[in-house]
């Protein structure tokens, strides 16, 4: 406990080293609700230790009222053409209530990622706009892995960036490391971490089931990579995940099943204790040196 302390002060002394030259930083949202409200928050936190934030936002139509708000960082508002923003405001509205009454799930969710496909490929087309995010040469970019447009903006750009996932691990397949199906349950199978020989199999088959519905969810950005990336260099959407200097996880052990994690995860706070909020805003953003590639969990509010 005392080498974990110890550590743990070594990293906070190194990052406070790291921060002391303000960093060009671009965070990304292009997804409403929570995932703006996390994006927002980290900007805003960033923003105040003295960094040079610029956020990226789509400025949906469907926008609640904290978007409203004037931020004292720069903000990068972008929206769809005139004559496709209500093709695009329609379409929404029609997912939004196949969700709400439920018909068929997984047939909607790949709807609803086939319009954030067909949106992102609207962003990657503003000239205007990459190429000043690629001329202001930001240090480094913040993105929700929700997000997967903005995996694709990060590659054009060819910066590091740090992930928020806003998900419990086995939500989908990050990239993270994958807990045995023998005792870890498949999101949505129903199963608990006690299984017989038969909920082995169902878990099992729910994991393939599980994995050939992302591979058709993530098939619906294809289009867009084929048509922004030259052919020989096109991206695997999946694999881009991999590339994150850090991953913050939005999780707690009260949430998830238990799982193996890195070895240089670090575990900074949760719902049951208060050691995440002796730290000071910035190691609550930051909480470590990009270069250990550390996964890092922390709490739903900051």
């Amino acid at each position: 406990m005392a080498a974990h302390r110890r550590w743990l002060l070594m990293s906070f002394l190194f990052l406070e080293v790291i921060l002391l030259e303000a960093a060009k930083i671009l965070t990304i949202s292009t997804l409403s609700a929570s995932h703006y409200i996390v994006i927002s928050r980290v900007s805003q936190v960033l923003h105040e230790g003295g960094h040079n934030v610029t956020k990226l936002l789509y400025e949906s139509a469907n926008i609640p009222d904290f978007r409203k708000e004037k931020p004292s960082y720069q903000v990068i508002n972008w929206r769809p053409p005139e004559d496709q923003e209500k093709k695009f405001a329609d379409l929404r509205h029609r997912l939004t209530e196949e969700i709400t009454y439920g018909r068929s799930k997984h047939h909607t969710l790949l709807k609803i990622h086939q319009y954030f496909g067909d949106l992102c490929s609207q962003l990657l087309s503003r000239k205007d706009i990459m190429d000043f995010l690629k001329n202001e040469n930001f240090d480094l970019v913040l993105l929700d892995s929700m997000d997967l447009c903005s995996l694709l903006i990060v590659e054009k750009l060819g910066k590091r960036f740090v992930s928020f996932l806003p998900f419990q691990f086995s939500y989908m397949d990050f990239g993270l490391p994958s807990a045995p199906l023998s005792y870890a349950p498949v999101y949505g199978s129903g199963l608990t971490d006690q299984m017989d020989f038969w909920g082995r199999v169902k878990n099992f088959l729910m994991f393939l089931d599980f994995s050939m519905k992302q591979r058709e969810i993530l098939s619906q950005y294809d289009s867009t990579i084929q048509e922004h990336f030259v052919e020989g260099s096109q991206p695997v959407l999946s694999d881009l995940l991999l590339k994150a200097e850090l991953w913050f996880v939005n999780s707690d052990f009260a949430l998830d099943f238990a799982r193996p994690l890195f070895p240089n995860t670090v575990y900074v706070g949760g719902y049951w204790t208060n050691l995440f909020s002796q730290y000071p805003k910035t190691w609550r953003i930051l909480s470590l040196s990009l270069e250990t590639q550390v996964l890092s969990l922390w709490p739903w509010a900051l």
